[in-house]
C-alpha cells in the first residue's frame, strides 16, 4: 500500500546530516551570521535521497485536474500531497508550493488549501490559483490529515497530542519540528523538479498561518523559489513573546533568539519578491512585530534597488485569508510570477 510510506515518525529516521548541509542556498548566504545561526539551531536532518512518487488517483474538477500523490523522500518517510493542474494552460506550467495552516485542526492538512469549507473563507484558496494557470502542490505536513498517527500515540500526563509527540521526540534526537517541516517542503520542491510539466524558472511559495511562517523561511533556505506570499504568518518572535502568544510547536527552536529574530532573517530574501499580508487584530502575530519586520525589509529592498518587490499589507481584521486578501496575493503573483493569460505565456 502506498500509505505505508507514511507509517514512520520523523524521529524514527536516522539523522546523520543537518540543515547547514541540506539547505539549498549559496555559500555566501549560508555563511551570513544570522542565517548560519538559524541553520545550526534547526537541528539534525536526514541526507537527501533520490525522490520517488506514486500517483494514487486523479479527479476531473472541470477546468482543472486534481492528483493524489505519495511523495517518498526517505526510507519509510513520505507525504501524501495534492497536485492541482489547470487544463487549458500550456506546459510547462508555473508552480506554487502551497503550505497549509494549523488552526488546531489535524484532520485537515492539504485539504485546507484544496477544498472549500462553508463559513471558513481561508479554506480552498488553491482553487483560485489553479484557475489563474498555476500548478499547485500541497503536501500534508507531519501530524496532519493523512499523517495524523493519532492511533499510534500513547496516553501520558497530558491529553494525547501528535504534535507534542513529534516536537518532543525530535528534540530528543537533536532535531526540531520547524527544521523537519522545512526539510520536507524543500523535498517537495525536489519532487517538482522531476516533473517535465513544471517550469522551475517560475516557482512560488504561498502559505497561510503556520504556512505563512514557513513560506518565507523556506524561500530563505531554498533558493530555487523566486516569489513568496505570506498570509498571517509573520511578526517578530520578540513581539510574540512579549504578548505571551501560545503558538504551534513548529514555531519554537532552542536558542533561536540568540541567532536572530525574524526581521534579521527575512532581510536576506531581498531582492526576491515577497508579499506580507497581515491583520491589524490578528492575536497570533502582533501588529507591532509585523511593522518591525516591514520597516527593516523596506530598507533592505531599497538598498537592493527593488522597493516594488516588497509588498506589505496590514489590514483591518484578524487571522484570515479571505477574498480580499486572496485578491492581493493573486495580483502580486500575476506581476511577479506570470501565468498563462489565455493568449500567451509571459515570462518574468
Amino acid at each position: 500500500m502506498a500509505y505505508s510510506l507514511f507509517a514512520r515518525f520523523p524521529f524514527d529516521e536516522d539523522l546523520p546530516s543537518c540543515a547547514t548541509e541540506e539547505a539549498k542556498l549559496p555559500d555566501g548566504l549560508r555563511q551570513q551570521e544570522p542565517v548560519q545561526g538559524f541553520l545550526q539551531r534547526l537541528g539534525r536532518l536526514p541526507r537527501r535521497r533520490p525522490i520517488q512518487s506514486i500517483g494514487l488517483a486523479t479527479w476531473d474538477c472541470g477546468d482543472y485536474l486534481q492528483e493524489l500523490l505519495a511523495i517518498r523522500f526517505g526510507e519509510g518517510q513520505g507525504a501524501p500531497a495534492y497536485m492541482l493542474l489547470p487544463k487549458s494552460a500550456p506546459k510547462p506550467l508555473p508552480a506554487l508550493l502551497a503550505i497549509h495552516g494549523h488552526g488546531g485542526n489535524y484532520y485537515w492538512g492539504k485539504s485546507k488549501v484544496t477544498s472549500a469549507r462553508e463559513g471558513v473563507p481561508t479554506y480552498g484558496h488553491a482553487m483560485r490559483f489553479v484557475r489563474m494557470g498555476y500548478a499547485v502542490l500541497v503536501p500534508d505536513l507531519p501530524g496532519f490529515e493523512g499523517r495524523s498517527f493519532e492511533a499510534q500515540t500513547q496516553a501520558g500526563p497530558w491529553p494525547t497530542a501528535i504534535e507534542r509527540l513529534l516536537f518532543g521526540n525530535l528534540l530528543l534526537k537533536g532535531a526540531t519540528l520547524m527544521g523537519w517541516d522545512l526539510y520536507e517542503l524543500s523535498r517537495a520542491i525536489d519532487y517538482l523538479e522531476t516533473r517535465s510539466d513544471i517550469d522551475m524558472g517560475r516557482l512560488g511559495i504561498i502559505g497561510h498561518s503556520m504556512g505563512g511562517t514557513l513560506a518565507p523561511l523556506l524561500m530563505l533556505l531554498d533558493q530555487r523559489s523566486q516569489v513568496c506570499v505570506s498570509s498571517c504568518g509573520i511578526s517578530t518572535w520578540g513581539a510574540m513573546m512579549g504578548r505571551h502568544v501560545v503558538h504551534n510547536f513548529a514555531c519554537y527552536i532552542p536558542g533561536l533568539m540568540e541567532a536572530a529574530d525574524l526581521d534579521e532573517l527575512l532581510k536576506h530574501l531581498a531582492p526576491r519578491p515577497l508579499a506580507i499580508i497581515s491583520g491589524e487584530d490578528d492575536p497570533n502575530f502582533p501588529r507591532d512585530g509585523v511593522r518591525a519586520v516591514a520597516e527593516l525589509l523596506r530598507g533592505e529592498y531599497l538598498e537592493h534597488d527593488a522597493p516594488d518587490a516588497l509588498s506589505v499589507h496590514l489590514l483591518p481584521g484578524g487571522h484570515v485569508f479571505d477574498g480580499r486578501r486572496q485578491s492581493l496575493a493573486a495580483d502580486f503573483l500575476a506581476r511577479w510570477l506570470p501565468a498563462y493569460d489565455g493568449k500567451r505565456a509571459d515570462r518574468p
